[in-house]
């Protein structure tokens, strides 16, 4: 429970980033660097709901897809490694080290918005990104 804890925390750090281009969207890719920019949803501890809606201003948050179906989670002092997949709106993360595949829904892909929405065991939350 204490992993699936800190994988879900790990993912708030990585889900919410931000780009600058207004190209046709009809051709968004999430491949590229995404600044996370905000935060919202509740967690549930000990029976108590905790929401929260957070402006993220951490320059250093975010995440970056390759091509090739690998990125970064990148945060204030390191970087963890993963590899992806996107079929539809469903992306899915494995993070180097771990054992299963982290599934996350796509609410929205612009050419400068990525909203992801994951819903774990005990946590859900919706994180925007933006294309930076």
């Amino acid at each position: 429970m204490k992993k699936l804890f800190l994988i879900v925390a790990a993912m708030f750090a990585v889900v919410s980033f931000s780009a600058c281009s207004d190209d046709d969207d009809k051709d968004a890719s999430i491949v590229g660097t995404w600044r996370h920019t905000r935060e919202v949803g509740y967690e549930i501890y000990n029976g108590d709901k905790h929401e929260f809606d957070s402006i993220c201003s951490e320059a250093n948050h975010g995440l970056i897809f390759n091509e090739d179906g690998t990125g970064k989670d990148t945060f204030d002092g390191g970087a963890d490694n993963f590899t992806y997949t996107v079929n539809g709106k469903t992306l899915k993360i494995k993070y180097d080290g771990d054992d299963g595949w982290a599934e996350i829904t796509i609410n929205e892909l612009t050419n400068s918005s990525l909203v992801l929405y994951e819903h774990g065991e005990q946590e859900e939350t919706t994180n925007y990104y933006t294309r930076k």
